[in-house]
């Protein structure tokens, strides 16, 4: 399969990330990270021109995402959230963000990246 589209991939657990990364592959996707920091997904964002869209973990150890999200709605990439808590520990202006609840499987991945990148 061609690569359709370059998506960062903000995860602090390694076998999630590594996990991610191959589905990713697998749906065609050129993939970087992880980033297990705030700090790292915004180095590699400003790295990556060619950055369509990311996969973001919520809780990074003892920093949140947010600031990540906020620079991708700046770009005007999309993007969609992964994580273990309830929805509602999401802040309200991201309400409209794909959320991937924890654990989660291929299918469930690809039914939130292809709409994003793809439009389906």
């Amino acid at each position: 399969m061609a690569e359709t589209g370059c998506i960062l991939v903000v995860e602090d657990d390694p076998v999630v990330a590594m996990l991610s990364l191959d589905w990713l592959h697998q749906l065609g996707f050129a993939a970087i990270g992880p980033a297990a920091s705030v700090n790292g997904a915004l180095r590699l964002m400003e790295a990556t021109p060619t950055l369509n869209a990311a996969l973001l973990d919520c809780n990074l150890g003892r920093e949140m995402v947010w600031p990540v999200a906020d620079r991708l709605i700046e770009r005007r990439l999309p993007f969609g959230f992964a994580t273990g808590y309830r929805q509602d520990v999401i802040p309200p202006r991201f309400a409209d963000v794909p959320v991937l609840a924890k654990p989660y499987s291929f299918e469930r991945l690809r039914s939130v990246v292809l709409p994003m990148l793809l439009g389906e």
